[in-house]
């Protein structure tokens, strides 16, 4: 009884001959050059998604350096005027933020905020647990308020 040379042995693995074969070693350039366009439309896709949130996030923060100018003016007129130079200074820093976040490329702000918590590890870890505070507290209360809407709807 003759071997086949494209047989699989009695390990599981293929015969030595099977992986010089030329139409084996095509299939798997042909493989391995579809596995990298797939990595690159996956790069290009997770790139354009981090490109709209970093706009998106630009844009909340204009939002609120706005906010922040029309409640410095309502103090302002109040004569409240150390509140009102503390939220304009936090106006002009998130004007700031929007202009760098307007200005780079998302993987730029990644590679820094990176490089920022490598430094200073506690008080990103503080800032993330605030932020975590404050994401929960807006579930909760979206949570909340969507069932008393369904209360007074009579649902």
């Amino acid at each position: 009884m003759g071997t086949n040379p494209n047989q699989v042995s009695a390990g599981g693995q293929a015969s030595a001959s099977s992986a010089s074969d030329p139409k084996v070693k095509q299939l798997a350039g042909v493989a391995q050059e579809q596995v990298g366009k797939v990595a690159e439309q996956v790069k290009s896709r997770i790139g354009d998604q981090l490109q709209n949130a970093v706009s998106r996030l630009g844009n909340q923060v204009q939002s609120a350096s706005d906010d922040l100018r029309v409640i410095g003016k309502t103090l302002q007129e109040q004569n409240r005027h150390g509140l009102a130079r503390l939220t304009n200074q936090a106006a002009d820093n998130a004007d700031q933020l929007f202009l760098y976040l307007s200005r780079s490329d998302a993987n730029q702000v990644l590679n820094e905020l990176r490089q920022a918590a490598q430094r200073k590890p506690w008080p990103t870890a503080g800032a993330c647990f605030a932020l975590g505070l404050v994401g929960s507290r807006l579930v909760k209360n979206s949570i909340s308020s969507d069932k008393s809407k369904e209360v007074s709807d009579g649902r």
